[in-house]
């Protein structure tokens, strides 16, 4: 274990004080987020919420209420995304959670600055009739602090919140009861809360360096386990925390967007759709198209391939010639571009013994070009 026993009591009220701050924010942070499927749209918006942070009530730190309606801030924290209304499941984005950054002034002169965002993707449920609502969140909570030169990650910090949690007591031992339990969002009013408590956020496991201030990685990370292990008693003692979070939640119907006009695909995969015509051989002609072979020589054909098309594109061309003893390509590949014609020259063989009539054709894409011949008796040699 690391030796932090010197370091432990040299951290200053004021970071402890600061640390309270950070990890109130974070408290009630951890229930804004968007979920991704298709189907209806659930909106909650917390109004209200309660901290409890047990590893520091010796220090004199009771439970804090992070959101108070009655403070005229208007702080709110919403969570909004799609709702599957067969399953009640939804899944969100670690892109989509959204919190706004926090700035406290610890003593005149000297803030922290708070990040909180989603490490992963994750899911929950919502069940429309009984407004019963579940939520896992995995994040991480970045902790700038430049007076201290100190700059912090916590993670992963993983906080399941329920409606049907059980109460759990928002007071110092020494004050009233506070008890604040899950409750669902029950229509008509829709109004509820969610709770629950993390654990195994030890200065060991979770906590890391960002290199800032002249410092590297490996340095911030020693400097932020040590303050995180005083706070909590030990390196290897987790900083547990409740929270709860009462507000009211809103369910509608959604439209899944489409492709705009002139696009196709899946949104929003979207992309143009091509008006143009495609490739389409509309003519294939031979030439010449009749005339003599000469038996033993060879003749130039010439096919000529028309493409009708607003596309590039390429045909293989097969070749028959109806007489056995004149011999041409079995096939020729001609590319064409739009709107136009190429010419490709073969040269059938046709061997001494030829004789009669030979047919050649050229077939591709349902068209054919023809050409007939009649064979020249070779001379003999005197």
């Amino acid at each position: 274990m690391r030796e932090t026993t010197g370091r432990q009591r040299r951290v200053s009220t004021k970071l402890k004080a600061a640390a309270v701050a950070l990890l109130a924010i974070f408290a009630f942070g951890a229930a804004s987020a968007t979920s991704a499927q298709a189907g209806e749209r659930l909106d909650m918006t917390f109004n209200d919420s309660w901290i409890k942070l047990p590893a520091l009530e010796p220090l004199g730190l009771k439970p804090v209420h992070a959101l108070d309606p009655s403070d005229g801030k208007n702080l709110t924290v919403a969570m909004g995304g799609t709702l599957d209304p067969a399953t009640g499941a939804f899944a969100s984005k670690a892109a989509d959670f959204t919190f706004p950054e926090q700035v406290f002034e610890v003593s005149p002169g000297s803030n922290i600055t708070l990040s909180i965002n989603a490490l992963n993707d994750f899911t929950g449920n919502y069940n429309k009739s009984t407004g019963a609502f579940t939520v896992t969140l995995p994040l991480k909570l970045t902790v700038d602090a430049p007076s201290f030169a100190v700059k912090c990650e916590l993670r992963p910090l993983t906080i399941p919140l329920s409606s049907s949690g059980a109460p759990i007591n928002f007071a110092a031992d020494a004050d009233p009861p506070n008890p604040k339990a899950g409750a669902p969002f029950a229509a008509p009013s829709n109004a509820g809360a969610v709770n629950g408590s993390w654990t195994n956020v030890t200065a060991a496991n979770a906590v890391f360096g960002i290199a800032a201030y002249s410092k590297d990685e490996a340095t911030m990370t020693d400097d932020c386990k040590t303050l995180i292990a005083s706070l909590a008693g030990g390196e290897d003692t987790s900083f547990d925390g409740s929270i709860w979070l009462g507000g009211t939640s809103k369910v509608s119907t959604t439209v899944d967007p489409t492709c705009p006009e002139g696009t196709t695909g899946t949104y929003p995969d979207c992309v143009p759709i091509d008006n143009k015509t495609p490739y389409a051989v509309s003519k294939i002609k031979l030439s010449p198209s009749k005339g003599k072979l000469k038996a033993g020589k060879k003749v130039k054909l010439k096919i000529k391939v028309t493409n009708s098309g607003e596309t590039d594109g390429s045909s293989k061309v097969t070749i028959k010639s109806s007489n056995k003893k004149v011999k041409a390509p079995k096939s020729v590949t001609i590319s064409v571009a739009a709107g136009a014609t190429v010419t490709k020259t073969i040269k059938p063989r046709c061997p001494k013994k030829a004789k009669g009539k030979a047919k050649i054709t050229a077939k591709a894409g349902g068209k054919s070009g023809k050409a007939k011949f009649k064979i020249k008796k070779a001379k003999k040699k005197k």
